[in-house]
């Protein structure tokens, strides 16, 4: 295993996206196909894309170096930081509101995801699902780190992006199986950590996952990755996807992870490194913040989103 991931590591982005399209090929997307007439469940809720861009600000944040944190939000209590010098993730206690926020760092670029991705699954510690085993790790470094910060009394939302919106989606799981008071968290570019049946485990989640239209990560694992044991990966929460300036779309746990299937095949040759950086999502919501246009499923024509 330690040397298929090295050997993995070795190949470049490109060849790593060659590799996966090939894959799927292989695999007889034949599912695809049933999904040209698909049309979702309409979703007519109104999105606070305040909330939303509140919530990119500290994901981005995550990407900062410790004194520049704490100037942007002074009731942070704990900034963690690798041996390499980079965030790790850090805690905002608010007394006068008794919330705190657990912000987790990410990954920057969607080359280093396929840098650092494995398809690893194993059954979560301490929880009766199955989980990524790479995410389940850093989830669990963070979780006995923070513990001692956190307050029962208080109520707690977490964010990420990328690797780390992964990590703050199983933490959001650890902390309320530990009866911490969890408020709705919103994270962004989140790839899959649990099988199906994880999934549907946890579907009430008070979790809402951010998505630009041009990002492959939040479809990775891909959906033709089958465990012999486990089955395939799949998202849990409610989905949002960004377009271009003032439109998006928004889709309930089931019709997102229905069409995520497709969607991975025919828009794959749109992925880009940009697409999956934290300031390109910060850069979609803000155009959202005064006036948004939401789509249905079967108004979107597909390909590249400006």
């Amino acid at each position: 295993m330690i040397q298929k991931m090295k050997q993995w590591a070795s190949i470049s982005f490109p060849t790593k996206l060659l590799v996966i399209v090939t894959a799927c090929a292989l695999a007889g997307c034949a599912q695809i196909d049933t999904l040209e007439n698909f049309v979702p469940a309409p979703v007519t809720t109104e999105t606070d894309f305040e909330t939303i861009a509140m919530y990119a600000a500290y994901a981005d944040a995550a990407y900062l170096p410790e004194d520049e944190i704490r100037r942007r939000y002074p009731a942070t209590v704990r900034v963690k930081v690798s041996e390499r010098g980079e965030t790790v993730y850090f805690l905002e206690i608010v007394e006068s509101s008794k919330i705190q926020t657990i912000s987790a760092r990410g990954t920057k670029t969607l080359g280093d995801v396929l840098h650092d991705v494995e398809f690893a699954i194993v059954r979560a510690v301490g929880l009766d699902i199955t989980i990524h085993r790479g995410f389940q790790e850093d989830a669990l470094l963070i979780y006995d780190d923070v513990k001692p910060f956190l307050r029962k009394d208080f109520r707690t939302r977490v964010t990420g992006h990328s690797l780390g919106a992964a990590v703050s989606a199983i933490l959001m799981i650890y902390l309320q199986r530990d009866g911490y008071v969890m408020e709705k968290s919103v994270n962004f570019g989140q790839p899959k950590f649990t099988n199906a049946e994880g999934a549907e485990r946890y579907k009430d989640l008070p979790l809402q996952r951010i998505v630009d239209a041009n990002d492959v990560v939040p479809m990775l694992p891909p959906p033709f990755i089958l465990h012999p044991k486990h089955g395939y990966y799949a998202h849990t929460g409610e989905e949002i996807i960004l377009l271009d300036g003032p439109r998006y779309m928004r889709l309930n746990e089931h019709d997102s992870e229905r069409i995520s299937i497709g969607q991975f095949w025919r828009d794959l040759k749109f992925a880009s490194s940009d697409d999956h950086r934290m300031a390109n999502y910060v850069r979609r919501i803000e155009s959202k913040r005064t006036s948004a246009e939401q789509l249905n499923y079967s108004e979107w024509k597909g390909g590249k989103v400006d």
